[in-house]
């Protein structure tokens, strides 16, 4: 039996040698497959082929360019699928060699016996090597979608601007596809080791952790759910400043699978404020996108002291007219009553108060400060050239005020 065991071992050396050295080699003809593919695709980016982005707008389209561009540029051979894929190719080898060598040396039957306590074979009982080849691609997909998952990141870093609105998205997605690949390859390894345990038995226990989950974790899976819906079609995207029905508000900073980030207000300062993607899905009064707004109002009341009625009919006629010319003020607005004007609103205590209201093209706080500076600044200097018309100060209309009160 020993020279039958040792004769099977000398014809099984050659290609358990063999198999070493490949294992041995893998690193470097990794590398060389690396730069050929490289060559060959003409510098392309398989993280951008492999794993999409969400892409909701015209702008979200530029962003993606620029992240699949950047992309390629980062690629290098630590972060590439030759290298994801050298650890578990040398796994697969290894497993085949020792199944091999276990077989040809009856290693297996002793192993079998040592362990079940019966006659039998180790090899078949466990179906070897191919749960060491499921492992191996379980290693190889999680190496590879992690690698895909930081150079798209990187390249989102890297574009800045509109492009960091699209890393929650990348996130989430890498998330969601690695967690399909756990279940597949997490099934494929309980049928593959011959444990009794079969597909149609993995799904049932599925089925079954389901309803486990739903009752059990009904909120996290509410959440989750959400957060899919949120993903798929967003109502907003990171950067923009959203109202929800309860009354918080803040600017959106990061979108999660199960909670939404925001920046609100907390007296001086601001702070993350996180809220669960259910909530927001299911506030009452829905979300307002503020920063979806299409314009916003202007509106300043002027009071004013006029000789006559006529100095206060040809001041309201200069002020429409330089409405009308304003760049920034929108003339055809979809409601009647956006529409600019400016008119006599009060007439007390000899007062005549101007209300001037226009809709202004959309803009960021701070310019929109600017702005209404601005326009304030042009409406003073016209009450100024105005004949017959003059600037009520407020300290003037109150001593008005209470004098005409006394007088009652």
């Amino acid at each position: 039996l020993g020279a039958k065991a040792a004769a099977a071992l000398s014809r099984e050396s050659g290609p358990a040698l063999a198999a070493l050295l490949l294992v041995l080699a893998l690193p470097l003809l990794s590398r060389w497959l690396y730069r050929g593919a490289t060559r060959a695709m003409g510098g392309s980016d398989m993280a951008s082929v492999l794993l999409p982005l969400w892409i909701h707008s015209y702008r979200d389209t530029e962003a993606a360019a620029e992240i699949r561009s950047r992309a390629a540029e980062l690629q290098s051979y630590d972060i590439s699928l030759s290298k994801a894929g050298v650890a578990p190719l040398q796994l697969a080898i290894l497993a085949g060699a020792a199944t091999r060598l276990l077989l040809a040396s009856g290693a297996s039957k002793q192993l079998h016996l040592t362990i079940a306590g019966t006659k039998g074979c180790v090899v078949a009982a466990m179906s070897l090597p191919w749960p060491a080849y499921v492992v191996a691609g379980w290693v190889f997909s999680a190496r590879a979608l992690a690698a895909m998952r930081g150079r798209m990141l990187g390249a989102c870093e890297a574009v800045g601007g509109d492009a960091r609105r699209l890393a929650p998205s990348i996130t989430t997605t890498a998330n969601l596809i690695g967690t399909g690949l756990t279940l597949g390859w997490g099934m494929l390894l309980l049928d593959s080791l011959s444990l009794g345990v079969a597909l149609s038995t993995a799904w049932g226990a599925l089925g079954l952790g389901g309803v486990a989950l739903s009752l059990g974790l009904r909120d996290a899976v509410g959440d989750f759910v959400a957060g899919l819906q949120l993903l798929i079609s967003p109502n907003f995207k990171v950067g923009q400043t959203i109202e929800l029905g309860s009354g918080v508000k803040g600017m959106v900073v990061g979108i999660g699978a199960t909670s939404t980030t925001l920046l609100t207000r907390t007296g001086v300062s601001k702070a993350p404020h996180v809220v669960p993607n259910s909530a927001i899905m299911s506030a009452k009064g829905g979300v307002k996108n503020l920063s979806e707004a299409w314009h916003r109002y202007f509106e300043k009341r002027l009071s004013l002291r006029a000789e006559s009625m006529a100095h206060v009919d040809k001041l309201c006629g200069k002020l429409r007219e330089y409405l009308a010319a304003h760049p920034e003020v929108i003339q055809n607005t979809l409601m009647a009553a956006d529409r600019a004007y400016a008119a006599v609103s009060s007439l007390e205590h000899g007062v005549v108060t101007v209300t001037v209201k226009c809709s202004v093209r959309k803009k960021d706080k701070p310019l929109f400060s600017v702005l209404t500076g601005d326009m304030l600044l042009e409406l003073g200097k016209i009450v100024e050239e105005a004949e017959g018309v003059s600037m009520v100060r407020p300290v003037d209309e109150l001593l008005e005020t209470m004098h005409s009160r006394r007088q009652q």
